[in-house]
């Protein structure tokens, strides 16, 4: 057995999440994180303007200097991944928030035009990044129904 005290401490715990994971989290941790803090919650779509479309098409251009060895973006490449954001936010008008997953899929794109030998990340190739990039979701409603029951017994 192990005994312990309480020890006084002060600290700052900050957790990152998407809500649809909290209620996967194990009780204990859960209880810990809600509750005693603030929780600060940001949206996961943000309206299709000019300004904001400007914005994704820098994050675009940002996502391409920060990988280093992809080619830049085409203008019907950037159209392309502008019209797979608004297609990842499930609302007419929006853009999806979630860049992590736009930011993989730009990298994937680009990894396709580097394999293609292309000067430049085309629609084409975002195109076919859409089957690598999907979510585990994605991945799983279209695995066939024998895997996922063996998915699930596991």
């Amino acid at each position: 057995m192990v005994c312990s005290e309480a020890v006084p401490c002060e600290f700052l715990l900050i957790v990152a999440g998407n809500l649809d994971d909290i209620e996967k989290m194990h009780p204990a941790l859960r209880s810990r994180l809600r509750g005693y803090g603030y929780e600060i919650l940001t949206n996961d779509t943000i309206p299709a303007s000019a300004t904001n479309t400007s914005q994704m098409v820098q994050f675009i251009a940002q996502e391409v200097q920060r990988d280093g060895r992809i080619p830049h973006v085409r203008t019907d490449g950037i159209e392309a991944i502008l019209d797979e954001a608004k297609r990842r936010s499930g609302s007419d008008g929006t853009y999806t928030a979630r860049f992590r997953e736009l930011g993989g899929l730009i990298r994937i794109a680009g990894d396709l035009a580097r394999q293609d030998d292309a000067a430049f990340i085309e629609a084409l190739h975002v195109e076919r990044a859409r089957e690598f990039a999907r979510s585990l979701e994605e991945q799983l409603a279209d695995a066939p129904v024998s895997l996922q029951i063996q998915e699930r017994a596991s």
